[in-house]
């Protein structure tokens, strides 16, 4: 493969884009170091309350909100039912505290900007009474706990199991105790980390490392803009997925590391070559001939996926929330039309005060999985007799020819060649990450820089990948809040050119006879290194071309976003974030003299090169105002009014040099047929939108939404359209004290909402491209141009979907089994079509609404933990989908739309009435009466139908992903299995090769 890798050139790119980041770590380095006055600042805050017989939950929800602190706790622990009243007037918080808490036997302290609640323990035997008489105390037990990341935890509870005999941990999460005996166990806890039991024995010295139960704790979900809401508020389906399991496997793709990951999501691979993005829909599709891959927003910032999905780094990534429906997506407007994936990366706010290095390394190895069944045992030729310039292998049993002179004049002995398995090798991918994160009063921050290397199963294909990340939040002022996030990527992808019909190499491969030797016969000529060598003259060898033919692609990409936030008034704040996504992208495409079937003829010829240059910018603005207020003591209000603005600018040049003079010169020059277009087209849409939702003693929710957006690339006064979605969340155990004896957590959902997706970019005028009427223009310096033959029509509106979603959630023995099951119908209207018109509109086509499609599915998550011990936990999730999408409408006159053509054997179409896609193709004739194939009674072959028909689906029945973690002490092992059953697929390689024996 001939490349020139420009290092020198990353290095300074890496190094300029790198220094502010490292500058502003050095300033949040700095702060961090400062006095620490924040929680008593905090406790200081004076209140005013006057509550008669209310609920703990509910007294501790009204301080939330008048000194503007955040809670945290378990509610069996502190037994937040019970009721008290609360009179104070004007008093600081930790008087307010004590009053309330002192009574109720509860203990707080403050970590960070939280208060920490849990139920008093009997830390010194000899200042409490006990219910049980002093144990004899012969044997002293010292220790440490610690959390994940080994820091010391302060204020765990250690008791001796059956009594009452206790102590905690000092603040570097040291403690002391004294035992009876070896027998004794002891028993750690600690809120919001699962607890552990230890048994003594003749240990003198006991450490343990606790883990967060997030069961624990209200699950909190990252919804539109970065706000975040409690789960149990959200009228709509939302699911996590931790960073732990996208990054496990050490995959390179983020998108192939999903998944299975999340009930239906849908991630279909498109090549197993390096780079190669995957397909990603989320409940399948709402439109026809329009994207349907999902938004993605990385740290509140919307960027652009799909394709470019490669550029992030998987170990990057704290979480990602996956907003399923419209309802869910709703503030995000038009381009959400298809779900949202919010993806948090790692902003070091759970790091301790000092700075923590992390450094992970990862290995991956990957085989073809499965190779076609070929037959082995038949030579090449025709009807029994060996024809080594034959394209068929129904020539005579291989082991019956012995030795014989080839196309080379070399004698040869006859074998079995498994051409296929002899081509693919192993695929190799290194993960290297490495990360500086530090957290406390000053804020928090995280430096990330993250290495990729991989090779692929074909030989010189491979990518190269350096990530370098920076996240943080600091607080310089009591009331404003500063956020940086900002993301590079260099990206390196070595591949080979997608070649189509016989000059792909792939299929060379393939239908290689099993007698030719394809691996150990030379590939060219030794005169001429361009003179292919092959059993068929139109084809490409596959080793040649690994030899001569080359694609690579680089890419430097910046994304990143600057965010504020300021305290207005009491429960009042304005957000500000303003965003950049930039990258552009080199692609040289190479094939040598010689490719096709002209690397077979005396002289080789042909050949290109191909340089292609792609640049986008994105730029985002969103300024909102949020509310959050206790109406009464029974009626929490939250509400959103902003504005965002978006702005996408793309060009292409695309420049084609054929024909090439000599080999082994990727240049432009090279050709003497150069052919150069360039693109360039924008978009820009403003968006209004406010959202409100009202919150009633914490087991009714209402959400209601609005989004009006303004789009530039619909025709001129008709480019406003109002979104509106509803959403209601029934928390049942709340309402039904009593079902709490059968349900942890029970509860009901169901939401309405609205959402769009615009069509073609440049509606507005007329497009022209070159004339081509005979002349060749230029002509005598003369340039020709012609009008589009497509029209757009002045009524041409967003496509619509109007979705409705029903739900419940189920929790069950203290949330050791929890189940979540939705059903989803949308119906999306006014597809966006090129419409045939007569002639004698001086148009071919018109670009117009019409056609509809609808949705339905059921989406199944089950997570249970059958074994839950100090030492041994095994958690079990499954993730179960099913959907179907068919075609109600079609433009009028149109029965069926063709999305793709296989050679015209088999067809992808969208056909009215029918699954959205189906297969549309030949089959054969069969018998009414039996059912079984009809054949020629001369001849002895199947009668063809004369009449196509739908064939089938590439989409499955139903899909299951069964995800196992099981951990005993410190060690873990997780594996996932994917079932996915029906759906057809269509293999022209394969129809190829049965047709060839």
């Amino acid at each position: 493969m001939k490349r020139t890798l420009y290092a020198h050139g990353l290095c300074r790119k890496i190094m300029k884009l790198s220094f502010m980041q490292l500058f502003l770590a050095v300033v949040f380095v700095g702060i961090s170091y400062a006095n620490d006055t924040h929680a008593q600042e905090l406790l200081e805050k004076r209140i005013s309350l006057r509550i008669q017989d209310q609920s703990v939950k509910a007294i501790l929800s009204k301080i939330e909100t008048e000194a503007n602190v955040k809670f945290m706790y378990s509610p069996k622990a502190i037994q937040s039912q019970r009721r008290t009243s609360l009179q104070v007037n004007n008093q600081p918080l930790q008087e307010v505290l004590l009053l309330l808490l002192k009574p109720l036997d509860i203990k707080y302290r403050v970590v960070g900007s939280r208060i920490v609640l849990s139920q008093q323990t009997a830390l010194n035997i000899e200042d409490q009474p006990l219910s049980t008489p002093l144990l004899n105390t012969d044997q002293t037990i010292t220790g440490t706990v610690t959390d994940e990341r080994g820091s010391g935890l302060p204020g765990v509870s250690i008791l001796v199991k059956g009594t009452q005999r206790g102590t905690a941990t000092d603040p570097d999460g040291r403690f002391k105790i004294e035992v009876s005996d070896g027998s004794a166990v002891l028993v750690f806890s600690f809120v919001g980390y699962l607890s552990q039991e230890v048994a003594v024995g003749n240990q003198s010295q006991i450490n343990v490392s606790l883990k967060v139960d997030t069961k624990t704790l209200d699950e909190v979900v990252v919804t539109a803009f970065g706000i975040k809401r409690e789960q149990k508020a959200l009228g709509y389906a939302s699911q996590k997925v931790s960073g732990e399991q996208l990054s496990a496997v050490g995959n390179s793709n983020i998108q192939n590391s999903l998944q299975g990951k999340a009930a239906g999501v849908q991630v279909r691979l498109s090549s197993g070559m390096p780079g190669r993005p995957a397909q990603v829909n989320i409940r399948g599709s709402r439109s026809i001939t329009g994207s349907n891959e999902p938004l993605y927003v990385i740290d509140g910032l919307p960027v652009a996926a799909g394709g470019r999905s490669i550029d992030f780094n998987p170990s990057d990534v704290e979480s990602m929330d996956i907003l399923k429906g419209p309802a869910a997506a709703a503030l995000y407007g038009v381009r959400a039309s298809n779900g949202v994936i919010v993806i948090t990366t790692k902003s070091g706010k759970n790091a301790n005060r000092k700075p923590t290095i992390t450094f992970e390394s990862q290995f991956a190895q990957d085989n073809v999985s499965y190779l076609p069944k070929l037959q082995y045992e038949y030579a090449q030729g025709n009807n029994g007799v060996f024809d080594q310039n034959g394209l068929f292998s129904y020539g005579p049993k291989i082991s019956t020819l012995g030795t014989y002179t080839n196309t080379l004049g070399q004698q040869e002995q006859a074998s079995s060649y498994n051409n296929v398995k002899d081509f693919f090798g192993n695929g190799l991918t290194f993960n290297n990450n490495l990360e500086v994160a530090q957290g406390g009063n000053f804020g928090n921050y995280s430096i990330g820089i993250g290495r990729t290397d991989q090779t692929g199963v074909i030989a010189k294909t491979g990518l190269q990948r350096t990530n370098i990340k920076f996240n943080g939040l600091m607080t310089p002022y009591k009331k404003f809040k500063i956020g940086l996030s900002m993301n590079y990527a260099n990206i390196n992808i070595d591949d080979f050119p997608d070649l189509a019909g016989n000059d792909n190499f792939i299929r060379a491969l393939y239908e290689a006879p099993p007698s030719y030797n394809l691996k150990g016969k030379p590939f060219a000529s030794a005169s001429n290194p361009y003179q292919q060598i092959l059993f068929r003259a139109t084809q490409n060898n596959p080793y040649w071309v690994l030899e001569n033919n080359f694609q690579n692609s680089k890419t430097n990409r910046t994304f990143g976003n600057l965010f504020m936030e300021y305290q207005l008034a009491k429960g009042l704040k304005a957000t500000y974030r303003a965003g950049l996504d930039n990258f552009s992208t080199k692609t040289e495409r190479y094939d040598e003299l010689g490719t096709g079937s002209t690397g077979r003829t005396p002289i080789p010829s042909g050949g290109q090169f191909v340089l292609n240059n792609l640049s986008e910018t994105q730029i985002n603005s969103n300024f909102f105002l949020s509310y959050d207020k206790n109406l009464t003591s029974d009626l929490v209000l939250n509400a959103i009014l902003g504005n965002e603005l978006f702005d996408i600018r793309r060009s292409s040049s695309v420049t084609s040099s054929s024909n090439l003079v000599t080999g082994n010169w990727p240049s432009i020059a090279n050709g003497t047929t150069i052919v150069s277009t360039n693109n360039n087209n924008a978009q820009r849409v403003v968006g209004f939108y406010g959202n409100v939702n009202l919150g009633f003693k914490e087991m009714l929710y209402l959400n209601l939404s609005a989004r009006q957006d303004y789009a530039s690339n619909l025709p001129s006064g008709n480019r406003s359209f109002l979104y509106p979605s509803a959403g209601l969340s029934f928390v049942l155990t709340e309402a039904v004290p009593s079902l709490q004896n059968i349900f942890t957590f029970a509860k009901l959902r169901a939401n309405y909402a609205e959402v769009g997706q615009l069509g073609q970019l440049f509606v507005n005028g007329v497009g022209y491209s070159a004339a081509s009427t005979g002349f060749q223009f230029p002509y005598n310096g003369i340039a020709g141009f012609l009008p589009s033959s497509t029209s757009i029509s002045s009524t041409l509106r967003p496509e619509n979907t109007r979705s409705v979603e029903l739900g419940t959630e189920l929790r069950f023995l203290k949330n050791r089994i929890s189940l979540d099951y939705t059903y989803f119908r949308s119906l999306s209207d006014g597809q966006i079509f090129d419409i045939p018109l007569a002639p004698s509109t001086g148009f071919s086509s018109q670009v117009n609404n019409a056609g509809k499609m609808l949705s339905r599915g059921h989406e199944i998550m089950l997570r249970l933990t059958p074994l839950k011990k100090a030492d041994l936990n095994w958690d079990f999730n499954v993730n179960f989908s099913k959907y179907r999408t068919t075609i109600e409408e079609l433009p009028s006159g149109l029965s069926r739309i063709e999305l793709s053509n296989a050679s015209g054997a088999v067809r992808l179409v969208a056909e009215k009435g029918q699954t959205y896609p189906s297969f549309f193709g030949t089959v054969y004739q069969t018998d009414p009466a039996s059912g079984q194939i009809a054949y020629n009674s001369t001849n002895g072959f199947p009668l063809v139908n004369p009449v196509s028909q739908i064939l089938g689906t590439p989409n499955p029945d139903f899909e299951f992903s069964f995800i196992n973690s099981i951990r005993y002490k410190s060690l873990s092992l997780n594996f996932q299995i994917d079932w996915r059953k029906g759906g057809l697929f269509f293999s022209q390689l394969q129809a190829e090769s049965r047709t060839r024996g």
